[in-house]
């Protein structure tokens, strides 16, 4: 966990016995884990399940941060026909506490072997090692938007992609920008200055970052985890030389008849209070030959409540970023804290993991909650467990779900009530991806 306030302590799985490789062909798949010397064979059936090509020097950078034991292929008929990977982090949640959870990665299956229990053996392994771990909850970013909501996944932060000229992009004058100074620094040394202000900034939503993880992001390959050769690294120190928020960012250069247009590309921007971002923001805004500045946003960022023109700022799509499984409901609805005080008995359905079923009592005093089994009492609401994980860091409303017919509110006003305790302020967000 992250320094200054709690966290839940990770156990050890237990260790599966490897599955004989030469085992003869089944039925029925076969999971086993493999370690890093394996993952040649892994990003091949990745691959060809995803129709893309890894470079071999990316594999070699993945190699580095892959964890024994939960990296694994599956087999059927004697042939590796899947993979499905997850990482160990630490998921922030509202009120700055960390839990424990399990961030599930490249799960593919090959064309010939679709349709054949694969992709449910795949997330029974990763689900029943991660509870076996204690960690609380498992999380992923989706391919595609039909696939996880079956296995109890939910949309728990959403992104825009956002466009800015810069010719428009002057602020309010009574924007809230930080004094202090900007400098560049070396993208190479640079791993343990900004992991220090990650760690600070104890925004909902934020996972954690290795060691390991911090060399990918900063590194020359290009991932979906981060990484550019063309990356540049600003970072906003305070009145007293502390550095209190940072940039990662590119330009690509593009010249018109009339002069330069360079485009801005925004890896992310993270600081310990959004003054500070928004210094980094200014100066990167005011960049000289940036015709148009491009970066991934939460829907309430900052930045569009301080643009003297509100149009400036264009939403060019708007998707899921971080689905949550919660795991242990009751150690993740305690772990967080809560906008207003009451009491809700939560009805919670799991149809893949059902012994995790059945009725929930959060109680909220002062701020801090408490959730406990509550077999045999009366709910308030009725949910699926992916709609709350939807809801578990305020990224969406019990109302809206109740609209839609997903949650059925058994008590008269519990929806309102359970939006009132739930809300987060700002909304959940990360910047890692995985």
């Amino acid at each position: 966990g992250r320094p200054g306030v709690p966290s839940l302590r990770r156990v050890t799985a237990p260790q599966h016995p490897p599955a004989d490789r030469a085992a003869a062909p089944t039925d029925e798949p076969v999971v086993r884990a493999i370690g890093a010397e394996d993952l040649d064979a892994y990003y091949r059936i990745d691959a060809a399940s995803f129709g893309v090509r890894h470079d071999p020097a990316q594999v070699e950078v993945k190699r580095t941060i892959v964890e024994p034991g939960r990296f694994h292929l599956v087999t059927l008929d004697g042939v590796d026909g899947g993979a499905a990977g997850s990482f160990a982090f630490d998921l922030t949640v509202p009120g700055g506490a960390t839990v424990p959870v399990c961030g599930i990665s490249d799960v593919g299956v090959l064309p010939t072997h679709r349709r054949r229990g694969l992709l449910r053996a795949l997330p029974d392994r990763v689900l029943d090692d991660a509870a076996a771990r204690g960690e609380v909850a498992a999380v992923l970013t989706a391919s595609q938007g039909t696939i996880y909501g079956r296995f109890g996944f939910g949309v728990a932060t959403r992104r825009r992609s956002a466009t800015v000229p810069v010719a428009r992009s002057a602020f309010r004058p009574d924007a809230p920008v930080a004094g202090g100074r900007v400098r560049i620094v070396d993208r190479a040394g640079a791993a343990g200055l900004l992991a220090d202000v990650y760690s600070r900034s104890t925004r909902n939503g934020t996972l954690s970052r290795s060691a390991a993880w911090w060399e990918v992001v900063l590194g020359d390959a290009e991932l979906f985890i981060g990484g550019h050769r063309d990356h540049l690294v600003a970072v906003h120190d305070d009145a007293a030389g502390i550095a209190d928020a940072y940039a990662i960012y590119r330009t690509e250069e593009r010249w018109h008849d009339t002069g330069p247009a360079h485009r801005m590309e925004v890896r992310e921007v993270v600081g310990t209070h959004p003054a500070a971002e928004l210094a980094l923001w200014r100066t990167l805004l005011d960049h000289d030959l940036v015709d148009h500045l491009h970066a991934p946003l939460p829907v309430d960022h900052v930045l569009g409540d301080v643009l003297e023109d509100p149009r400036a700022l264009v939403t060019e799509g708007e998707r899921d970023v971080l689905w949550c499984r919660p795991l242990d409901v009751a150690a993740l609805l305690s772990a967080r804290t809560y906008a207003a005080d009451g009491a809700l008995v939560l009805g919670v359905a799991d149809r893949f993991r059902p012994d995790r079923a059945g009725a929930y009592r959060l109680e909220v005093s002062a701020g801090c909650g408490g959730c406990e089994r509550a077999d045999g009492s009366a709910v308030d609401l009725e949910l699926d467990v992916a709609d709350l994980g939807a809801c578990s860091l305020g990224g969406s409303s019990f109302r809206r779900l109740v609209r839609a017919g997903r949650v059925r509110e058994v008590g008269a006003g519990a929806a309102a009530r359970a939006d009132t305790m739930f809300t987060s302020v700002p909304l959940p967000w990360t910047d890692t991806l995985f």
